[in-house]
């Protein structure tokens, strides 16, 4: 038993450690120690997933100075830093112009590459959590900003991506630590200030080309600033409520600094001319032609195909840009409520959101949303509800909808948003905050570590209304072998994963399961479907978005035996074959 003087010293220790600004360093450790052993968690459980290779070979690319030869939907710098740890272990080697696999090969196997890039991802994840913990302490206080740490630890859709080699986490993170670095610099103009938002945004908008709207968002930013100066009461707080934020934030939001129209202008072509040679030393200081031959197909200005059919600085930067755009406008095969589909639909997030929110962390958005009826907005919170607004707007109109992923730029800001629900000192509602985060703890533990295909669990059967990297990106062969390993029937599988020739081999190779579908089977004919044995099916495979001929489509009526990994379903084919002996020929 502790005595009452050690008793007081723990307390007194811990205040200490969680208040104050050495809080930020708690926050970090905290963090830390549950992202490393989640995401090492996560990477022993899954294989690599559909769009791994894609990723690491491109990053490796990168590094080898042989990226120019390679098609690029997004920019390269998100790519290079996920494939840092084989630079570093040395395991690279592909040539240039082979199959890209990257993975295999190597003194290392990829089940050890693949854990530690899962560790080093998850520490690249800690400046985000730094930096929202800094931003919610400074608009809301400290409270708020351990709320801010804690949802975005425990909301899965960041878990299941955070230790991936994919690029949407990090993309998101440069997002917000560029749209801090912009405020900042707003509040206290200097040019050290405008130096390292430059920088941040030309980090962001290397990272995923989602932050191709930032310079207009720090724009937005700006002229909402300037603009402030002509309202009579820029600070929409009282004395009292501005008492109760510390530091800076309390003496900014009493009376603005005032910035001289001179320096506004001299400031913004430094800033751009930055921000460009910023982009340009980040890409290595690449010089290479943007528009190659069998993009050219795709403009009609002869003056921008024969500009930029010469090298640029930043050449491979500028040729991701119009093939992102040729994908958004183009669409994408998907999938929503039983409908297939290629062009984009307004709704696709917000329903998703209804499946892949936790119901503890989707109350306190919307409680937190609600809070601006009573609760009256500050100008500070400009920051976060511009970025916002304008990447929900960019997302419920992108052309691409095949995961909740990629809306998470929008829920970060949501998220941080929603944390001005602790600006009120009533118990009750701090009480119910408290209970929907612990609500949220148990969601989403209870399906660790597969996170990525996480559901609410609110509606029954979830892939009748979402696939894709909502559920099943090829992660789960190391479940199928085991629970394969189990049975005593046949075993047939309909994968959509990883296209490299070694995957598939490694994990199933030495295992009486049968594949019958691939992602390539939209391409050429695969094996016979079975009608016999337990039939193991992709969910994305299920919907046949990416297949023609609709082959899955006499399963729409059945229902799964059980599911693995809460994605992947089985079917018995011997019990189905009884009742309909011509199954796949109806």
């Amino acid at each position: 038993m502790l005595s009452a003087a050690s008793s007081r010293s723990f307390v007194a220790a811990l205040l200490w450690m969680t208040t104050g600004r050495h809080a930020v360093w708690t926050a970090l450790l905290v963090a830390a120690l549950i992202l490393l052993p989640r995401g090492f968690a996560i990477s022993l459980h899954q294989n690599e997933r559909y769009d791994d290779e894609y990723h690491l070979s491109r990053g490796v690319a990168f590094w080898q100075r042989s990226i120019e030869n390679r098609p690029m939907n997004d920019p390269p710098l998100g790519d290079a830093l996920g494939a840092l740890p084989l630079i570093v272990t040395g395991s690279v080697g592909f040539e240039p112009g082979s199959r890209e696999v990257t993975l295999y090969g190597h003194r290392l196997s990829p089940e050890t590459l693949l854990n530690l890039i899962a560790l080093w991802k998850s520490l690249l994840y800690l400046p985000l959590i730094a930096v929202a913990f800094v931003w919610i302490r400074e608009l809301y206080g400290l409270r708020s900003g351990w709320l801010a740490v804690a949802l975005l630890l425990i909301e899965p859709t960041f878990a299941a991506h955070v230790p991936l080699p994919t690029i949407d986490v990090l993309g998101t993170e440069g997002i917000v630590i560029a749209c801090y670095a912009v405020w900042k610099y707003l509040q206290r103009p200097t040019l050290v200030r405008l130096s390292l938002a430059a920088l941040a945004m030309a980090v962001a908008m290397l990272m995923k080309n989602t932050a191709l709207i930032l310079p207009g968002v720090a724009a937005l930013l700006a002229l909402v600033w300037r603009a402030a100066r002509f309202f009579r009461d820029p600070s929409p707080c009282s004395p009292r409520a501005c008492s109760r934020v510390p530091g800076e934030t309390a003496s900014r939001l009493a009376g603005y600094t005032d910035t001289s129209w001179t320096r506004v202008f001299l400031h913004i072509p430094i800033s751009i001319a930055f921000l460009l040679l910023s982009i340009w030393a980040l890409t290595l200081f690449d010089i290479s032609i943007p528009l190659r031959q069998r993009d050219v197909k795709r403009f009609d200005n002869e003056t921008f195909i024969n500009a930029f059919r010469h090298p640029w600085p930043a050449g491979t930067y500028l040729r991701s840009i119009p093939s992102t755009f040729d994908h958004a406008t183009a669409g994408h095969p998907n999938f929503l409520n039983g409908e297939r589909g290629r062009m984009g639909r307004w709704d696709y997030f917000p329903i998703v959101a209804t499946y892949k929110l936790p119901i503890g962390i989707a109350a306190i958005v919307l409680i937190g949303c609600a809070s601006f009826f009573w609760r009256r907005p500050r100008f500070d919170e400009w920051s976060l509800s511009l970025p916002a607004i304008g990447w929900t707007a960019l997302m419920l109109h992108t052309e691409i909808n095949i995961g909740f992923r990629h809306f998470l730029p929008a829920l970060v800001f949501l998220l941080l948003l929603s944390t001005r629900v602790l600006l009120d000192r009533s118990r009750w509602l701090n009480a119910i905050v408290a209970v929907l985060v612990a609500l949220a703890v148990i969601e989403t533990l209870r399906v660790h570590p597969n996170y990525l295909s996480y559901t609410n669990g609110l509606r029954s059967e979830p892939y009748r209304a979402i696939t894709d990297s909502n559920l099943d990106w090829g992660q789960s062969l190391k479940s199928v072998r085991r629970w394969a390993g189990r049975q005593k029937r046949p075993v047939s599988l309909a994968f959509f994963g990883s296209e490299t020739p070694h995957t598939l081999d490694r994990y199933l190779g030495d295992t009486k399961v049968r594949v019958v579908l691939r992602p390539s089977y939209t391409r050429k004919p695969q094996r016979e479907l079975p009608t016999a044995g337990l039939f193991v099916v992709s969910p994305t495979c299920w919907a046949g978005s990416y297949d023609p001929l609709r082959r899955l489509d006499p399963l729409w009526s059945e229902t799964p035996i059980e599911v693995i990994d809460g994605s992947l379903l089985v079917y018995d084919m011997d019990e189905i074959v009884k009742r309909r002996p011509n199954v796949w020929h109806e």
